[in-house]
C-alpha cells in the first residue's frame, strides 16, 4: 500500500479518547482462485483506495480482468490490511457489484475475512437465508469480469 500519513504530534482528542492514527492511500487489489493467480491479467482499470481512522479501515476497489487465467478454486481479493478477530469486528459484509460474474438464481456477496487481508466472494440463492451460502469458483467468472467492492472493517 502507498501511504500518505498525516502526522498528529500528540493525537487529536475527543473527550476521553485520542485519535492517534490517520492514514490514506492506494492499494492494488489482487484476485486469486484457490490462492493462485496463474495467468490472471487485468485490463486498464485496477485500483484500490483506503482511509484508516483509528482502527477503522474504509476502502473501495475496482478491477477489470483481461484474462481469468487457469487457476481454480474459490475467489479471493487480497491486498488490504489484516482485519481484527471475528469477535472484535473483523468479519463484515461488504457492498459488491460485478459484471461477468454469475451463478443462476444467486446473488453475489462479498465479506471481509478476519485475521488476514482477504475479501471472500460467494453467493446466496435468491430468496434464501444465509445458511444457504454457495461457493463461487473460477467457473463463475467470465474472462473479462469486472468487480467493484467497498466497505469498512476494524483493523487487527
Amino acid at each position: 500500500m502507498a501511504n500518505k500519513p498525516i502526522i498528529m504530534p500528540d493525537g487529536v482528542g475527543f473527550g476521553d479518547e485520542t485519535l492517534s492514527k490517520y492514514d490514506e492511500g492506494t492499494w492494488t487489489p489482487t484476485l486469486s482462485f484457490g490462492g493462485a493467480t496463474t495467468g490472471i491479467t487485468y485490463g486498464a482499470i485496477r485500483y484500490g483506495h483506503y482511509q484508516r481512522i483509528g482502527n477503522r479501515i474504509l476502502f473501495s476497489c475496482y478491477f477489470v480482468l483481461s484474462s481469468k487465467g487457469t487457476a481454480t478454486g474459490a475467489p479471493l481479493v487480497s491486498g488490504l490490511p489484516t482485519a481484527a478477530s471475528a469477535e472484535n469486528g473483523g468479519v463484515v459484509a461488504l457492498e459488491v457489484w460485478t459484471s461477468g460474474v454469475s451463478r443462476s438464481n444467486h446473488r453475489i456477496q462479498a465479506y471481509k475475512e478476519y485475521g488476514n487481508g482477504n475479501i471472500g466472494l460467494d453467493c446466496i440463492p435468491v430468496n434464501a437465508d444465509a445458511s444457504s451460502v454457495v461457493s463461487l469458483t473460477e467457473a463463475n467468472f467470465s474472462a473479462t469480469a469486472s468487480v467493484m467492492i467497498s466497505g469498512s472493517y476494524i483493523a487487527g
